[in-house]
């Protein structure tokens, strides 16, 4: 318990009214009496009579709950315009016993900072960005009971000293935004100093400030807003027509509304980043795209330029062998003709015969037209051109281009195809390029096979929604690593050999949605391919198909 009346009023600076244990006024602080908490000076008169009647619900209430053992007992009420904190703590007079002590706090002040801060939250809750700014402002300029209120910005970039005004509130409206530099306005002050307030005579003391002036300023008071990281971000600042008069109330009130505005100031600036650093990413990643575009299209005539080097490689080993397949119709034609000559000289009654001869002679010159032909469409370049074709026709079309270096090596070639036959929609000319590569690679690689043992298997068959076409050898085989390996680029075990066929192959049937893939066996290796079975429907574009897609045909 409390024992020292006057330590008790110097340690809290509070107006006070001392009781007795009977609550009779006993005495009171100069403060007491000339905040009219005691309207009579005579003592020892009841508490009813000495405090004003609004505080006789709160005295009943606070000593009762003394009465019942409590420490001490609070309670508020207002005088007037002020309001107050009664704080009632019983102490101990040594000549009277137990005496009251009504402690009066004044918290006006802080009850207009809850009431500013309240309209705060009510006036911006749930507003960001464009319209926080102007709410924040009004509430600002209300509460200070001011006509002008402002929020600017740093101007970022070309000028330190030059704001730009987010919003201002200006009497009964918002007035436009505005730019202006710092030199020579109290909002410089404001900035330097952190908060600068000038209660009265402000044009008089910035009188190069002409806003002052056409406003009819006689108050200010700025204050600077900052960060986390305690960066510069812009002020705060209100004016009036006429003299602030309670400073300290001021300050709190624009304190806190300052800690708003910093923090929504800090959030639109790291959201302005947020969108500047996501539209780099777009166009870095637009710029990337057309680059990687630019590289698959390079990548595409690389890889046609390839194709086509190949084409021309496997037809310079052939080209012995295809002359002598040219060859041989030609020398029947000339044959049947010398022959249907002789005849008609000797004998004009052969015609039956002649006539003969003259089919001979147009079968054969038809073959050699269709040998001819197969070659230049093998060997041209051109764009790829997806037709619904039968699988066993690529195989066999393909197999006349290389059939004579077959019967001269002394390769049996056993033929194994699909019956009933689905179509693929696939460029005839690269399948059939494939499947030369993956013919030519088997007689190559059956070249230390003793004769009588070298035998190419071709076989095409159904395996779900897919054609696999397969070529088994009886060569030297391949090992694990190789079945790895054989088809990078430039990758050979050939002496002469240029590493880009198997490539190529493999590039071609995945352009087509296929699979390419090689297996070593005892007596050789087995290569398959698959493509997918033409339904009649247009497949989805592969994103690694360099084929165009253009009218479906139909072989």
């Amino acid at each position: 318990m409390i024992t020292d009346q006057r330590k008790l009023v110097a340690d809290l600076g509070v107006a006070a009214v001392f009781l007795d244990a009977y609550l009779n006024v006993v005495s009171f602080t100069d403060d007491a009496k000339r905040t009219g908490l005691v309207t009579e000076v005579n003592l020892q008169q009841p508490i009813a009579e000495a405090l004003p009647a609004s505080a006789l619900d709160c005295f009943s209430e606070a000593i009762a709950s003394l009465r019942s053992g409590a420490e001490h007992a609070e309670c508020s009420w207002q005088i007037d315009e002020r309001h107050y904190l009664v704080r009632i703590t019983p102490y101990h007079d040594r000549a009277q016993g137990i005496h009251y002590a009504a402690l009066f706090t004044d918290v006006t002040r802080l009850r207009e900072s809850e009431t500013a801060l309240g309209n705060l939250v009510a006036g911006t809750a749930g507003v960001t960005a464009e319209a926080f700014f102007p709410s924040l402002t009004r509430e600002l300029a209300r509460a200070l009971n001011v006509q002008y209120s402002a929020v600017a910005e740093l101007v970022r970039g070309e000028d330190p000293d030059r704001v730009q005004t987010l919003s201002f509130w200006s009497d009964t409206d918002w007035g436009e935004n505005l730019a202006y530099g710092l030199e020579g306005t109290p909002c410089q002050e404001a900035i330097k100093h952190g908060l600068y307030f000038i209660q009265s005579g402000v044009a008089k003391e910035f009188p190069n400030d002409k806003i002052l002036v056409e406003l009819g300023a006689e108050s200010y008071m700025g204050i600077r807003l900052v960060g986390d990281s305690n960066q510069l971000l812009g002020h705060m600042c209100v004016l009036g027509t006429e003299a602030i008069p309670d400073e300290h109330s001021a300050r709190s009130i624009l304190k806190t509304f300052a800690a708003r505005a910093s923090s929504e100031l800090q959030r639109m600036r790291a959201q302005k980043s947020l969108l500047l650093a996501h539209d780099t990413l777009e166009r870095r990643v637009a710029e990337r795209t057309a680059e990687l575009v630019a590289a698959q299209a390079t990548e595409r005539l690389r890889s046609d330029e390839l194709a086509h080097a190949a084409r021309m490689s496997t037809m310079g080993e052939l080209v012995t062998e295809l002359a002598h397949e040219i060859n041989q119709p030609l020398t029947a034609i000339v044959s049947h003709a010398s022959a249907a000559l002789s005849a008609a000289k000797t004998d004009p009654e052969l015609s039956a015969t002649i006539a003969g001869d003259l089919t001979n002679i147009s079968e054969q010159a038809d073959r050699a037209a269709k040998v001819i032909r197969r070659i230049r469409k093998f060997i041209q370049k051109g764009d790829p051109q997806l037709v619904a074709v039968c699988p066993n026709t690529l195989v066999q079309d393909a197999l006349t281009l290389i059939q004579g270096e077959a019967r001269r090596e002394s390769i049996r070639i056993e033929l194994e195809l699909a019956s009933p036959e689905p179509k693929v929609r696939v460029d005839p000319i690269q399948v059939q390029q494939t499947i030369l590569i993956l013919a030519k690679n088997a007689i190559d690689a059956m070249a230390r096979t003793p004769e009588g043992q070298r035998t190419l298997a071709i076989s095409t068959r159904v395996a779900h929604d897919r054609v696999e076409f397969a070529f088994t050898d009886t060569g030297t085989g391949l090992s694990r690593e190789q079945e790895d390996s054989v088809f990078e680029s430039f990758y050979t075990t050939k002496a002469k050999g240029m590493g880009l066929g198997l490539s190529i192959a493999k590039t071609i049937v995945e352009g087509h949605s296929g699979t390419l893939s090689a297996t070593g066996t005892k007596h050789g290796a087995i290569f398959r391919f698959t493509l997918p079975i033409w339904t009649g429907k247009p497949a989805s574009k592969s994103r690694d198909s360099h084929t165009d897609r253009r009218d479906d045909l139909e072989v």
